[in-house]
């Protein structure tokens, strides 16, 4: 079986929520003469999916359904690089347990720059739930904050990685309630006028799910979603958020850089985000070729077919719509009010200031390096890519803690230094263009053998 980021995010079916799904955490005991070992079962697995997981109450995939706590996800073992060998439990020693966080996609459901009259023909530019974003991180948060400890080795965890898509839209006013949600404070999810929702979900439009009242000749009615009087006001509204307890890093990713994940910035674009007018329907055949304008670059259309025609509706404009720069993403993760748990930078540095190097390593324990790599593509698409200049600095970062490597030329070199193990870390799962990603991860070293091997845990 074949194993993506995204797909463990679809299995898990809670959206962005599903940073802790997979590999939870818990605790286990010490053992007598050391640390505490790797078990083969959890010790204790309260309040992780080792307990229990969300599912549908029924499996009918045309009705509204409800989520309900079911039986825990198993422990698997993955061996589609190597077999497992047998009685490893007694031989492995836990070095490093972290939690990982993905794709929490903070969302400014009121934009400007939004292009959800398309949903039909690319789903992924409206979801139901997305004014909800805030408020399920901030609960993520909590949860993780409850959680002490890896559940098979028993070490503390000592660090969460975000791994990109921490905005949809890369608005400002996403960025802020993304670092407020880690980092602490108060916020609301809202833009515009701060007194009322102004986005697709409350203007009689039956291609959307308006949760203050059923819309006749609406699928979403059809299907038995629910009315839920005061939804809206509560999305909007001031929430605080604890902010995470463990120290934070953070990956860049392309929801981090483009409209939507999707379409580079084009000219004239930032002046759409701030407009006093929003799209809220347009014909099947401009709805088409907007949606083959993200599939294919040569159909790339302008600022104002994408965000200035069809059926519009009046909003409050807001400046914290704007779009943030490369620079701007890290000038705020530098900023002292978002400090939180640490550390500073939370990976970025003074050095990544000028937005144009978005990747830094870092000491995730001992002997254990961290890369953190930036992959988004500077045209835009969904697809990654690895620059030159990147993969140069990776290359040589594996290098350094490596004391056999592939050379350029495929052969095997020898220096005398320590080995390190590295975690890499990236938002795109699949092969990136031009596929040195893959060459990079897979040509790092063979470690001698030990009679104690070392290994990761990571909680994903």
């Amino acid at each position: 079986m074949r194993f993506t980021r995204r797909g463990v995010l679809l299995a898990a079916g809670v959206g962005g929520l599903a940073g802790l799904t997979g590999m939870a955490v818990g605790a286990a005991s010490a053992a007598p003469d050391g640390p505490p070992r790797p078990r083969a079962r959890p010790l204790r697995a309260a309040g992780t999916t080792l307990e229990s997981v969300s599912a549908p109450e029924h499996a009918d995939p045309g009705r509204y359904a409800r989520l309900v706590a079911t039986e825990g996800w198993p422990a698997v073992v993955r061996e589609e690089l190597t077999p497992a060998a047998r009685h490893r439990e007694d031989r492995r020693e836990g070095i490093v347990a972290f939690v990982q966080v993905t794709d929490l996609h903070l969302i400014d459901a009121e934009s400007p720059a939004r292009i959800e009259d398309i949903r039909d023909l690319v789903p992924s530019m409206h979801r139901p739930q997305e004014t909800l974003g805030l408020a399920g991180s901030a609960a993520l948060v909590r949860r993780i904050n409850a959680l002490r400890r890896a559940p098979f080795t028993g070490r503390d965890l000592s660090f969460v990685m975000t791994t990109g898509d921490n905005t949809d839209n890369h608005e400002l006013a996403e960025l802020g309630w993304f670092l407020t949600a880690l980092s602490g404070g108060t916020a609301a999810q809202r833009t515009g006028d701060p007194s009322r929702y102004e986005g697709v979900q409350d203007g009689g439009d039956p291609s959307y799910w308006h949760p203050e009242r059923a819309l006749a000749r609406s699928a979403w009615t059809a299907k038995g979603f629910p009315e839920i009087p005061g939804l809206l006001a509560a999305a909007g509204a001031p929430l605080t958020s604890p902010g995470l307890d463990l120290p934070w890093y953070c990956t860049f990713g392309n929801h981090d850089d483009s409209v939507q994940g999707s379409l580079a910035d084009a000219p004239a674009m930032a002046e759409y985000y701030t407009a006093p007018t929003k799209v809220i329907g347009r014909d099947r055949v401009v709805r088409q070729r907007i949606a083959d304008s993200f599939r294919d670059p040569s159909r790339a259309l302008t600022a104002h077919q994408l965000f200035g025609t069809g059926t519009l509706r009046d909003v409050t404009p807001d400046e914290r719509r704007r779009p943030f720069t490369p620079a701007e993403f890290v000038g705020a993760l530098l900023d002292p009010r978002y400090r939180g748990a640490g550390p500073d930078g939370h990976g970025f540095t003074e050095a990544n200031r000028d937005g144009r190097d978005l990747f830094y390593a870092f000491r995730m324990a001992d002997g254990v390096t961290g890369i953190s790599l930036d992959t988004t593509t500077m045209g835009g698409r969904g697809r990654g890519s690895l620059g030159a200049h990147q993969f140069e600095w990776l290359e040589r970062t594996l290098r350094a803690g490596s004391s056999r490597y592939c050379s350029a030329l495929g052969t095997e070199e020898r220096q005398t230094v320590s080995d390190e193990l590295f975690a890499v870390s990236y938002t795109h799962s699949e092969p990136t263009r031009p596929r040195l990603i893959s060459y990079a991860v897979f040509c790092l070293k063979k470690k001698k053998k030990k009679k104690k091997k070392e290994y990761l845990q990571v909680i994903y």
